[in-house]
């Protein structure tokens, strides 16, 4: 009787361990802090993709940033974490991308946890982007972080 509850409670604390292991826990920040931690932030379609995960964008619409029509911007992504950013042609994403500490013309962005946005899946995120940069946010609650 004793072995077989050592045993139970082996594989019960095993299961919790590996279930949270490898669950989902992506914190993604909110809109209003990843705008202000941006150095640009814009709608565009995927053009080009190199090797290195270097994403050549057409920019549509900017938020933040001098007036850009085109930008590369290297993507930072590991593998399966949860809202991983598919990178494919055609694809077109609502963005937040950073100057490189290393090179003054270079930008990066992270790829997962769902910070990048699908446009089809952007609307809430554009309005709360309008909202901010017009600064009239009366109909839209914003989080104060």
């Amino acid at each position: 009787m004793r072995n077989q509850v050592g045993i139970l409670l082996f594989i019960v604390g095993w299961l919790h361990f590996s279930v949270n292991a490898f669950a989902c826990d992506c914190k993604t920040p909110t809109i209003s802090h990843r705008f202000r931690t941006s150095d640009v932030v814009f709608t565009g379609e995927i053009v080009e993709i190199t090797d290195s995960h270097k994403v050549t964008f057409q920019v549509f619409r900017q938020w933040k940033g001098d007036g850009i029509k085109e930008i590369k911007v290297k993507v930072f992504d590991l593998p399966d974490i949860c809202g991983d950013m598919v990178l494919r042609k055609g694809l077109r994403y609502l963005v937040f991308a950073s100057k490189d500490n290393q090179s003054e013309s270079e930008w990066t962005t992270n790829g997962d946890c769902g910070q990048n946005v699908p446009l089809t899946q952007a609307n809430f995120e554009i309005k709360i982007l309008d909202c901010i940069a017009n600064m009239s946010c009366n109909d839209l609650p914003l989080p104060h972080n």
